[in-house]
């Protein structure tokens, strides 16, 4: 009953540092986490009764999955999909990991996708981005972020992805899409957001991406801490 004694009861973080608790609305905790490490959980009845649990907060798992299409040249700049691809990543797992995620990505240019996709989902990643630019008549420019199925927590990543990079590319952004058949969207374990960054066919867009690379990347870092609300340093 909203009028008794046993209603008023409170939370405690045994170290706010780690995760902070507060008490909802209805009288629920909502538990969030700072950085890794472990912390008690405490609630405390009004007769001094209490309960506890321990938490344990990690780092989110990314991995990054960049084009191996080295036969993909760009119209200018004596380049290809798989050179500009793995700039743009490692520029993208710098920013992550400044910001306090674990990273992963291939070792070497040019690990087949497959293979990508194998790392990803033995080391248990989060999210899995396979970063890419785009290709189609030499006169399109613009952002393509492409999911498996366009809701929930994908379609969230992805615009966070979206609004994030697709204001700096000199083209326009194209509507998120879903595109089951791909290979990266339905094979891996966890959440994957596809991101075409811009079109390498178009001259143009070739000369930003390749002057952008890590413009770009750390466009990318920053669409993820907007999702995870962790804040870009």
């Amino acid at each position: 009953n909203k009028n008794s004694y046993a209603k008023n009861f409170t939370w405690q973080s045994s170290d706010d540092s780690i995760a902070t608790v507060a008490k909802t609305s209805n009288n629920y905790a909502m538990v969030t986490g700072k950085r890794p490490g472990k912390a008690t959980i405490k609630v405390t009845l009004y007769n001094g009764k209490s309960a506890s649990c321990e938490v344990t907060v990690t780092k989110a798992k990314i991995y990054l999955s960049p084009s191996d299409q080295n036969s993909n040249t760009y119209v200018t700049g004596n380049t290809n999909e798989m050179e500009q691809c793995y700039k743009i990543a490692s520029a993208a797992k710098a920013a992550l990991e400044r910001n306090g995620f674990s990273v992963k990505m291939p070792s070497k240019k040019g690990q087949l996708m497959k293979d990508n996709v194998k790392e990803s989902n033995i080391w248990g990643a989060d999210i899995h981005i396979p970063i890419h630019t785009n290709g189609a008549y030499g006169n399109t420019l613009g952002t393509m972020i492409m999911v498996s199925r366009n809701k929930g927590e994908a379609n969230k990543i992805a615009n966070a992805i979206l609004e994030s990079v697709g204001p700096i590319t000199p083209g326009k952004d194209f509507a998120i899409s879903e595109r089951p058949d791909l290979y990266e969207l339905n094979s891996t374990n966890s959440i994957a957001v596809y991101v075409e960054v811009e079109f390498h066919d178009n001259v143009t867009g070739a000369k930003w991406i390749i002057n952008n690379s890590q413009k770009a990347g750390e466009a990318i870092a920053k669409g993820v801490c907007d999702y995870y609300k962790v804040k870009f340093i």
